[in-house]
């Protein structure tokens, strides 16, 4: 993705951080380690039911959620008073 080895390195480092960060946060108490097993086995079970489950969860996941996000931010960034307005109802 990345042409220069600069930003390939930053890339890298953004993932590295990104991994320890989630294992900082799943990983210490003992509890905690169970919500990510628990939803994957949720996700399996529905799947099991739906074969159209994990097609519908992953237009939802990687298309409809980044692409609301990114048109949220899109408002904020435009010059129209009325986007920024927009994203800021949707937000609320």
């Amino acid at each position: 993705i990345a042409k220069e080895k600069d930003l390939g390195l930053q890339i890298a480092f953004v993932h590295l951080l990104f991994n320890c960060i989630g294992v900082l946060i799943w990983f210490p108490i003992p509890f905690m380690r169970e919500i990510p097993l628990n939803m994957a086995r949720f996700l399996g079970k529905l799947t099991h039911v739906s074969k159209f489950a994990p097609l519908v969860y992953i237009f939802v996941m990687f298309l409809i959620y980044p692409g609301f996000f990114f048109g949220i931010s899109a408002g904020f960034q435009s010059d129209s008073g009325g986007a920024k307005a927009g994203a800021a109802i949707v937000l609320l």
